[in-house]
């Protein structure tokens, strides 16, 4: 149960783009590819 809990705070935390809840989330070298092949991490 704990890692559909992480899931859904995951999920949350991307629909409402909360960088910070975000953060908690994603490791120091961990990036976000944008549509457009930009990287933002």
């Amino acid at each position: 149960m704990a890692l559909l809990a992480t899931i859904d705070a995951w999920d949350r935390a991307m629909v409402a783009n909360d960088a910070e809840a975000i953060g908690r989330y994603m490791a120091e070298d961990w990036a976000i590819v944008g549509p457009d092949g930009s990287v933002d991490g």
